[in-house]
């Protein structure tokens, strides 16, 4: 899945319609938050996240940045995975698309999908809100 600057200019725009749409504060630092999730298809962490955008914020605290990512999560902006280690890792890919997690050393990777999402027996397709599917996978050699 690209992170394209295309790619990244139309989650923007999504952004910041959604954020007009609920009437939110359209604050440099959860702009900024967004971005940084946004532009990379590397899954970061919090702590990435809060690395990243307290270059440009200094006096930013972690917490503002865990409670934009929890915001972002809860508008469908972003998704939180929690895939190996406990530790939550932030996409903003939010179409429709797997995750494959590799054991070994801890990367985790967008992943496309072909054909139909496999529905559970007794789940009707209509009540589904999203699918979260993680591969995990371990490298032989």
């Amino acid at each position: 899945m690209p992170s394209g600057r295309r790619c990244i200019a139309e989650r923007i725009k999504r952004f910041e319609a959604e954020c007009r749409r609920r009437r939110l504060p359209l604050t440099p630092q959860k702009r900024a938050v967004f971005e940084a999730v946004a532009s990379t298809d590397r899954h970061p962490t919090a702590g990435e996240i809060y690395a990243s955008v307290r270059r440009r914020f200094p006096s930013l605290s972690f917490a503002t940045v865990y409670k934009n990512l929890a915001l972002l999560s809860g508008l469908g902006l972003v998704l939180e995975l929690r895939a190996g280690g406990g530790v939550s890792r932030f996409d903003a890919n939010v179409g429709v698309h797997a995750h494959v997690y590799d054991l070994g050393s801890g990367t985790l990777r967008d992943a496309e999908i072909r054909g139909p999402v496999p529905m559970p027996k007794g789940v009707k397709a209509a009540s589904v809100d999203g699918v979260l599917l993680v591969y995990y996978v371990h490298k032989r050699r």
